[in-house]
């Protein structure tokens, strides 16, 4: 596993203020409080890979955030308190299945938006394919309740960011 861990700086905190309306989505699990936090990881996944040398583009739309390399990219983010450990879930919400990516890439951000995480990626298919469904009021491994119904697969069976 190789989490890349990144310090979040002011211009990329104001840019995810300024640039994402934040509505509260369809189908949104924190009825719109965490929306800050997906752009914010939207927004290191896509500086990272343009500071690694990668011709990136962001393309915000239902089905995908970001276009690199012909590849349609979905940033999946969540709210922590803590760093991210192997045994921790990536996830996607049920009715989220439908989506228009390729490939999903999985991000967290610390709660006071100073840190964040780059725990790798899947593509879409790959995931289904490995990932476990939890049905709203399952529990997980630490007794936490899932919200909604999920696909979950602990972030130690994603792939590397290379």
């Amino acid at each position: 596993m190789d989490i890349k861990e990144i310090h979040i700086t002011e211009r990329q905190r104001m840019i995810a203020r300024e640039l994402y309306p934040f509505n509260n989505l369809p189908g949104s699990v924190t009825k719109g409080k965490s929306q800050m936090y997906g752009a914010l990881g939207e927004i290191i996944v896509h500086d990272y890979y343009v500071q690694k040398g990668f011709d990136v583009s962001p393309d915000n739309t239902y089905d995908y955030d970001l276009l690199m390399k012909g590849y349609k990219i979905d940033v999946k983010t969540k709210r922590v308190k803590t760093k991210p450990q192997p045994h921790h879930f990536a996830s996607i919400p049920a009715w989220n299945t439908r989506q228009k990516c390729d490939i999903y890439i999985f991000a967290r951000i610390l709660e006071d938006m100073s840190k964040g995480w780059i725990l790798g990626y899947k593509t879409k298919n790959n995931f289904y394919e490995q990932a476990a469904f939890n049905k709203q009021g399952d529990k997980d491994w630490n007794g936490w309740e899932f919200k909604t119904d999920c696909y979950n697969l602990t972030i130690d069976k994603l792939n590397i960011i290379k």
